[in-house]
This record gives C-alpha cells, sequence and structure tokens, in this order.
C-alpha cells in the first residue's frame, strides 16, 4: 500500500481518538524521521500517549523532554529464587551450605538480570563444588569498569568457561546480522567447514556439532524461535561481536568500512568493499544482492566458506576450482545458472553444496561423484539428484533424500551398495522400473543401520507379481522408526513387516496399495507402534485384531481412508484395545458395518462417510454396548457417520472438553439440547436435514467460530427466554446459508462482535432488507458472498455501514448485477470477484485509494475485466514512481 494511502487511512483510525502506542526496541535516533512521525499522531485525541523502550540514552532524549524511566534488575528475592533455579536445576539449594554465600556474592554481580542468571547460572550448575563457584567469584573479569547496570562481565564469564571448540563457534556467530534465524543444521555444517569439530572415531561431526549447539541452548546462548528455528539475544550478539571483533566483519548498505588485516570472515550485503587487500586471508565470504567477480575467486586461495546464494548468479565461475580450501559451498537460489563448470570437480575437500532453487540447472560434470567423494550434504531438488551418475562414489554422504530409480545403469538399486553412511530418510521411488527382483539385493538396505525413516514408492503399475518379488528384497534395518509403502500392487504383505523383524517401528503407512488385501493380524502385537495410516487400499476386506495380549499398546494415531471394500472390523471381546490412543479417523468406508469400542483416552475423533455403521449391541457388563463418546474428546466430527450420529444428544453433556465440534450429513438429529460446551470455540452443523432446535449455543460462552448451512428446518438457536438474552462475546467468525438466522437469538445480539462473516449457498434474491443487521455489523473486517445463486442485489448503503471493513470477496453469484450503489468502503484494501458476470463495473464513486488487491477472475464481465487489469497496471507504475523518488531523494 502506498505511503498516502497509509496516512489517510491511519488519520481516519485515530482521529478525535485517544490512542495508547508502543514502540518497542527503538534504535534511530534522527530526528528529523521522528518528527514526520509524531505530526501523524497529532490528529489523536488530547491524552493519547506513546510507550518507547530503548537501550540507547540519545533515543530517550529525542522523544521525550521528560526523565525516561530506567528499568532495573528483577528485585531481590524474585531475582535469588531465579538465580537458584539455573544453578542448582531440580537440585535444593540448602542442600549445599558451602555455596550459599558464594552465590549470594555472585548474584549481587548479576544486577538483576534474568538473562546473565541464565548464561552464568548453567555454568555454575556444570560443577557445583565450592573451589569452581570461588573462582567464578573471584574472577578478575568482574574488576572491569562497568555502568551501573552492565551486565556484559556476567555474559563475559559465561564464555569464559566454555571449551576451546565452543568459543570458535561462538566467536563464528556474530558473522550472522541480529535477530537472524538460525538453522541447526546449517550452523553445524559451517562449524565444521571451518574445522571447529574434531572428528572421533566414536562419533561423526554432525553428532558432535549437535552436542555443541545444544550446549549453547542449554546455557541460553541460543533461545527457540515460536515459528521454528533459534535466535540470539541481542546482548549475547553483542558479546560474540566484542569477542570477535577483530576476525569478523559484516558491511551492509554499501557502507565502505575498514578491514582489520587480521579478518578472516566477511559477510557483505551489497557490493563489495573496493580495496580490500585480504581476501587470500579469509576463510567465509557471504555475499548477498551482489554478482561477484571472476577475478575474485582467484583472490579467495584460504576460503573455507563461500555463500554466494541469492545474488543473481548467471553462471558458475570456472575459476572455483581454484579454491582446493573449499569445504562449504551455497550456490542457491540464483535461478539463471543452467550449467555447473567442470572445474567444480577440483574441490576435493567440499563437505557441503547447498544449491537449491537454481531451475534452470542442465548439466552437471559427469566426473562429480568420482571426484568429489569427501561431499556429505548436497542440498538439491530432485532434477539435480538425478543428473548424478554412479551416486554409490559418494560414499561419505549422509543424506540422500531421494533416489529415482532408472532402467539407466547409473541409476538401478545397485548404486545404494555403498551408501552405508546415510542417515534420516531415504525416498526411493518410480521402482516400478526395477526389472529383475534379484538387483533389489544389491541395494542392502538392510545394512544402512542409520536410516530412521524409508519411503518405498511405486509410481506406475506393470507386474504385481513382480513388486512382490521386489518388496521382499527391499528389507530395511531392524532400527528402522517410519515406514511408507506407497503405490505397491501386489497382494502379499512382505514377510520383513512382521513384528520380530521391524520391532522399533514407530510409524507405518500404507497408501494406495491397490492389491493388498491381507494386512496382517499380528500388526497390532506391535510393542512400539505409535502411528497407523492405511489410505486407498481397495482389496482391503476385513481387519482383525483377534489374539491374546494388548492390542497396539503404545498406538496414539490411526487414520483408516479410503478403504472401499472394508466390511468388518473384528476383536477379542474385552480385551484391552489400544490403551493410549489419542486419535482416531475414519473415512470414506462405505462398508464397514461396526467400529470397536472407543478407549477412554480418545481426544480426537472423526467419522466420515461411513453410512453403513451400526451401533454395537448392549451387553449386560456395558449398558453403552461400548457405543459411548468418551469425556476425553477434545475434537469430534461426524459426517455421514451412519448409526453413531444418534449418541450425541444423549453424550454431548458429558463433553466437556470438547474444543471442536462438527456435526455433517446427521439425519438423527432432530435437537441439539442446552449442555454448556465451556471450552468448545468452532462448532460447524451443516446439511442435518431434521435439526429443528438448537437450545445450547446461547451456552457456548468460548465459541470463536460458528458455521450454519444446510439446516432447513432449523427455527431455534437458543431457549426461548427472552428475560435472558445471551451474547456470544467470543465469536468472531460466522458463516451462514440463511441471513434469518442472523435475526434469532443469540446471533442477533452478538453481531457487533462480528469480524469475519461469510454468506454461503444463500437462496435468497435480497439479503439484509432489515437496516438494523447490517448496522450491527461494526466489527466486520472480512465480508464474503459464496455460492449464492440466486443473489441479485445487495443494499445500497451495506459496505458504507461496515466501518473497518477490508476485505470483500464475492464468488459464484451469477444473478448479481453490481455492488452497492453508495460505493465501497473507504478502506477497503482488497476486493476478489469470480464468476460473477453480471456485474459489468465498479461504482461511480470508483475505487478507494486504500486498494491494494483488485482481482478478477473466471467468468466475468469484460468491462470490469478491464478495469481490474487497469488497477493493476496503475498500482505498479505508482509504485516505481514512488521507489524512483525515494532512489532520488537518498
Amino acid at each position: 500500500m502506498e505511503l498516502e494511502s497509509l496516512q489517510k487511512i491511519l488519520h481516519q483510525h485515530i482521529a478525535q481518538k485517544k490512542f495508547l502506542l508502543f514502540l518497542d526496541d527503538v534504535w534511530s535516533d534522527n530526528k528529523n524521521i521522528w518528527h514526520k512521525f509524531c505530526a501523524l499522531l497529532k490528529v489523536g485525541a488530547h491524552g493519547s500517549k506513546i510507550i518507547v523502550t530503548t537501550r540507547d540514552m540519545k533515543v530517550s532524549k529525542m522523544v521525550s523532554l521528560v526523565e525516561p524511566i530506567l528499568l532495573h534488575g528483577l528485585d531481590e528475592v524474585a531475582f535469588r529464587q531465579l538465580f537458584n533455579k539455573c544453578s542448582f536445576g531440580t537440585l535444593d539449594p540448602e542442600d549445599y551450605p558451602e555455596l550459599q554465600d558464594i552465590g549470594r556474592n555472585i548474584a549481587d554481580k548479576l544486577k538483576g538480570s534474568p538473562l546473565a542468571a541464565k548464561t552464568l547460572g548453567s555454568v555454575l550448575q556444570s560443577d557445583l563444588c565450592q573451589q569452581h563457584w570461588d573462582t567464578i567469584m573471584k574472577s578478575d573479569i568482574w574488576k572491569v569498569k562497568q555502568d551501573e547496570d552492565d551486565i556484559m562481565p556476567a555474559l563475559h564469564l559465561s564464555y569464559k568457561y566454555l571449551n576451546e571448540n565452543l568459543k570458535q563457534c561462538f566467536a563464528f556467530c556474530p558473522l550472522f546480522p541480529k535477530d537472524y534465524k538460525f538453522d541447526k543444521a546449517e550452523l553445524v555444517r559451517m562449524w565444521m567447514a571451518e574445522g571447529f569439530i574434531e572428528d572421533t572415531n566414536t562419533k561423526r561431526m554432525e553428532d558432535v556439532g549437535s552436542d555443541y549447539f545444544l550446549e549453547f541452548v542449554n546455557r541460553a546462548f541460543f533461545q527457540k524461535y515460536k515459528f521454528g528455528g533459534f535466535v540470539m539475544h541481542d546482548l549475547i550478539h553483542d558479546l560474540a561481536e566484542m569477542i570477535s571483533a577483530e576476525e569478523t566483519c559484516s558491511i551492509e548498505n554499501n557502507r565502505q568500512t575498514k578491514m582489520f588485516s587480521t579478518i578472516r570472515h566477511l559477510r557483505v550485503e551489497g557490493k563489495l568493499p573496493l580495496e580490500v587487500s585480504g581476501y587470500d586471508k579469509l576463510h567465509t565470504l557471504m555475499l548477498r544482492k551482489n554478482s561477484p567477480s571472476d577475478s575474485l575467486f582467484e583472490k579467495l586461495r584460504s576460503i573455507r566458506i563461500l555463500n554466494v546464494s541469492q545474488c543473481g548468479l548467471q553462471e558458475l565461475s570456472e575459476h572455483i576450482g581454484k579454491l582446493i580450501h573449499l569445504r562449504y559451498l551455497d550456490i542457491s537460489w540464483n535461478s539463471e545458472i543452467k550449467i555447473l563448470p567442470d572445474s567444480l570437480c577440483h574441490l576435493h575437500n567440499l563437505q557441503t553444496l547447498e544449491i537449491l532453487g537454481c531451475h534452470k540447472l542442465e548439466s552437471i560434470p559427469q566426473e562429480l561423484s568420482k571426484k568429489m567423494v569427501n561431499v556429505r550434504h548436497i542440498n538439491a531438488n530432485n532434477k539435480f539428484w538425478g543428473m548424478i551418475k554412479d551416486v554409490q562414489r559418494l560414499t561419505n554422504l549422509q543424506e540422500l533424500p531421494t533416489f529415482s530409480v532408472q532402467e539407466d545403469d547409473g541409476l538401478r538399486l545397485v548404486q545404494l551398495k555403498d551408501l552405508a553412511q546415510l542417515h534420516g530418510t531415504l525416498h526411493i521411488e518410480n521402482l516400478e522400473n526395477v526389472v529383475d527382483s534379484k538387483e533389489v539385493q544389491h541395494a542392502e538396505l538392510k545394512n544402512k543401520v542409520h536410516l530412521t525413516e524409508l519411503v518405498l514408492e511405486w509410481n506406475h503399475q506393470k507386474d504385481a507379481k513382480l513388486e512382490e518379488e521386489v518388496i521382499e528384497g527391499l528389507q530395511p534395518h531392524e532400527s528402522l522408526k517410519i515406514l511408507t509403502i506407497s503405490g505397491y500392487k501386489g497382494a502379499k504383505s512382505p514377510s520383513w513387516l512382521m513384528p520380530k523383524v521391524l520391532s522399533n517401528l514407530e510409524k507405518l503407512e500404507l497408501v494406495n496399495c491397490m492389491g493388498w488385501d491381507d494386512v496382517l493380524p499380528f500388526i497390532g502385537q506391535r510393542l512400539h507402534l505409535i502411528e497407523l495410516h492405511m489410505d486407498g487400499m481397495p482389496a482391503l476386506k476385513q481387519l482383525s485384531h483377534e489374539f491374546e495380549g494388548k492390542c497396539f499398546p503404545k498406538l496414539k494415531v490411526l487414520n483408516l481412508w479410503n478403504l472401499p471394500a472394508l466390511e468388518e472390523w473384528s476383536w477379542t471381546e474385552g480385551k484391552d484395545l489400544f490403551p493410549c490412543m489419542r486419535e482416531l479417523r475414519v473415512w470414506k468406508c462405505p462398508k464397514l458395518k461396526r467400529l470397536p469400542p472407543f478407549p477412554p483416552s480418545l481426544e480426537i475423533l472423526t467419522i466420515e462417510d461411513c453410512p453403513e455403521l451400526k451401533l454395537n449391541s448392549k451387553t449386560e457388563d456395558d449398558e453403552e454396548g461400548g457405543c459411548y463418546l468418551p469425556p476425553s474428546l477434545k475434537v469430534l466430527e461426524l459426517d455421514n457417520c451412519g448409526e453413531y450420529s444418534k449418541l450425541l444428544p444423549e453424550c454431548l453433556p458429558n463433553l466437556r472438553l470438547v474444543t471442536r465440534l462438527t456435526i455433517r450429513h446427521c439425519p438423527h438429529i432432530t435437537s441439539i439440547p442446552p449442555v454448556q460446551l465451556v471450552e468448545l470455540q468452532f462448532l460447524y452443523i451443516s446439511n442435518c436435514d431434521e435439526l429443528r432446535r438448537m437450545e445450547c449455543l446461547g451456552l457456548l460462552k468460548s465459541l470463536e467460530r460458528l458455521q450454519i448451512a444446510g439446516c432447513p428446518m432449523l427455527v431455534q438457536l437458543d431457549v426461548e427466554d427472552e428475560q435472558a438474552a445471551s451474547l456470544l462475546s467470543s465469536l468472531r467468525k460466522l458463516c451462514v446459508d440463511n441471513t434469518a438466522l442472523l435475526k434469532m437469538s443469540p446471533l442477533r445480539h452478538s453481531l457487533p462482535f462480528i469480524t469475519e462473516l461469510v454468506i454461503e449457498s444463500c437462496s435468497e434474491e435480497v439479503i439484509f432488507e432489515e437496516a438494523i443487521l447490517v448496522r450491527s455489523l461494526t466489527a466486520v473486517t472480512s465480508l464474503r458472498f459464496l455460492r449464492c445463486d440466486k443473489l441479485r442485489s445487495l443494499p445500497a448503503e451495506l459496505l458504507h455501514c461496515l466501518p473497518f471493513l477490508k476485505t470483500l470477496m464475492v464468488s459464484n453469484c451469477p444473478q448479481l448485477q453490481s455492488l452497492p450503489e453508495m460505493g465501497l468502503s473507504p478502506f477497503l484494501e482488497r476486493l476478489e470477484i469470480y464468476n460473477c458476470p453480471q456485474i459489468q463495473a465498479m461504482p461511480e464513486d470508483g475505487l478507494p485509494m486504500s486498494l491494494d488487491v483488485f482481482i478478477c477472475s473466471g467468468d466475468v464481465h469484460p468491462k470490469l475485466r478491464e478495469q481490474s487489469e487497469k488497477f493493476f497496471v496503475d498500482r505498479y507504475n505508482r509504485r516505481v514512481s514512488t521507489l524512483d523518488a525515494r532512489y532520488f531523494h537518498a
């Protein structure tokens, strides 16, 4: 969105309103930028506040004339509790009286900082002896002149007690910018390339490096990031920069920075420095946004790590072969590279090659596998792996994500024979190309002791009998944890699938195994199996668990999907079935007649498209006949589930933990009783033709999403008590097929809380005829009309009555003539129109300035499509003009 539009929207949102704005961790002390920013906020009401946090006193003085509030450490009592927890872990500090006074003295030096307590606490916890703690307390580092609240000495002590290998690894990290999301495997491979990790006979380098990384996490040098990966606290990063200042340098935004002759690790965002004499001494070079010249490769005589990903490389220089010490090469996401030069094969020491995203790559050196024998990691797409002939020569390879079998000699299964170091996952596809069952023995999968996951996939059908012989020869090592068999057309199970052979198997997936009809009654005897998935097995008619002992003693997840011939599921009555099961999903088993009793541990239950299911007969010992819905359920989905829908009204009051409830195609349900499901957040009800009353809706105080569709007899949503009008204050998303439902209690009282409204498959020609309904939708930010075949018009003032509307979608409404006459919301950001041929153009007022996305697709009027295309061109031109103006101003 353009700056001018943003300013206008901000003005509309805060004008004459009191607001509180929180700006965290401000670093810029540019007064001009600050004054321009504040000018935008002056339209707010008197009494509005801005809270700013910063570590720079210059910023504090710039933003306010009042004295800043200095945040000090935790109070003494709270900090001492935290310090003891970090220093003693689960042990009782009182059991170590000799450490009490020393610990108190050390804690006083940490200024109440939680970060210091965590980092130094891990050092203290490593050795709970008086001498170790006394040495830390008397360290000379505490004597360094410091500010009152400076905790850097404490952090520096944490660094001091790292071993030499860990110190090297830590000092390498400031090469990455602050807030960088570290990937453990990537960083470990770089440490390996720099020689920071010692190679031992008992443990491979990757595992040693992983231990190093875990040690850093335990010492709070790295912290887990909520969206994956790890981050380094700013103060820890500052410590690393201070320690590595003479060896590590980062140059950003084309700033010319003087480099010490001792620099060994360099990262450059933008153009390379014009005058740098130390390229021949660099061990690490990371470039971004700028393609390196050929001459640069000739200078990098000592380089170990070269990262030129996303640099717009057109080709990889022939001089790459001169970098004889190179161990880590990243050329990923240079999409124009078509050929890798033959000189790449001269990199005999290369350990890691990153080459993802080179989509136009057509050719690689023929002798790559013959000469690059030290390669341990290649991160590439399947096309690249298909180009490598004789992959068997890469005997140090640690991962081979996918191996595609071909009739070509260089891509047969025998190529896997000598790859004994493979770890992680191996996916063997196109197994139909195996022409001789004797060939599979040469793959020696049984000797791949480090594999944790194996995928065996047939992509096309050829000879089912041959497939049975092939799969028999693909026996994996007994330590395998995860096995997937996909596309297998044979009828027989391989003998090695017996529990005694793969005794450690935890997850088994059988997918599209079209001829398999004997899925092992003994499969339930697997002691360690946690997940079982069977999907697309049309020959399977029976499941049987009739044997002595517990069935699936550790199984937590069972998915039975698309088993059209499955009729019988038998078990021994009274046996302990699935004692640990958490999730059961039965989907598209149209002939299945019975389900076993649900275990009391079950949390997720889905039954869909199983119309022949019958309830088990009651017994003297079990009044419910094993058909009760366990109170442990948190997610329940019933869709065309035969007689199991009868259980719902009776069992619903006991489902106090359920958070998601879906009821579809359940003709037995006529009413839902007034039950108080305090945890329920999502409720979806559709195509229940006989449902007349819902007396529970007003009691669902935690409900966030509600969908009601295809229930033509529904006339009541709540108890009929106008004195106790209910409010669903948590409800945010609502989807209905009949706007008459919006007039019923408690929905009519809850409309002001709705932020996302969907009208789907509505049969009305005109909707929202009562203006009071529209005016109640004051919080709606997203409005969608989907598959409303008869809808002809919308109220003239509809969109102007929705003050915060940002997204409008109209899809498959063939009779809709136009959008509201009064125009679109002035805050609209996204407009999507699909398959609405009667809408010819936008309202006369035109498109709002705030609009950022305008999509027209499918069957739409030519005028409307033209208007959409013009909007796209105009927006593009505006953005280019803005960028040019900024560049010129800079």
